[in-house]
């Protein structure tokens, strides 16, 4: 039915956003950062990175979820012009949701939701991904 092949488009649209990087750039000053772990769109309780492959600009996250189920909210976001007040929102919104890339930075499965969150604070620290320099707010 109509319903099941609209939800596998979209389900095939978000696994081809998914990556795999080995380095991560700080585009300020160029600084690289391994990435050590390998992850898939299924990887959970992680930290993940967000990037435009029309411009570079990045955004870091975090989720409990799975990387897939997360891209998701922000691809549905994206789509339908919900929190329009996030800079992620509108940078796809104008460069297009098909220059949206993904890849995870890192994951432990042990993590409790204050070391993951934690763990996010650095990486965006160590990018400088807050706006207008990157995707993310200062919170």
């Amino acid at each position: 039915g109509k319903v099941g092949s609209v939800q596998r488009t979209s389900l095939r649209r978000d696994v081809a956003s998914f990556t795999a990087l080995r380095y991560v750039k700080n585009k300020l000053h160029n600084t690289i950062f391994r990435i050590d772990q390998s992850f898939t769109p299924q990887t959970k309780n992680c930290i993940y990175i967000i990037f435009c492959f029309r411009c570079g600009k990045q955004y870091v996250g975090e989720t409990k979820n799975t990387i897939r189920m997360r891209v998701w909210q922000h691809t549905y976001n994206i789509r339908n012009g919900k929190e329009l007040h996030t800079p992620l929102v509108n940078h796809f919104m104008l460069h297009g949701l098909p220059a949206l890339r993904v890849a995870g930075l890192q994951s432990y499965s042990w993590w409790s939701d204050t070391q993951r969150k934690s763990n996010e604070r650095r990486w965006i620290y160590r990018l400088q991904t807050i706006a207008p320099n990157g995707l993310n707010i200062k919170y």
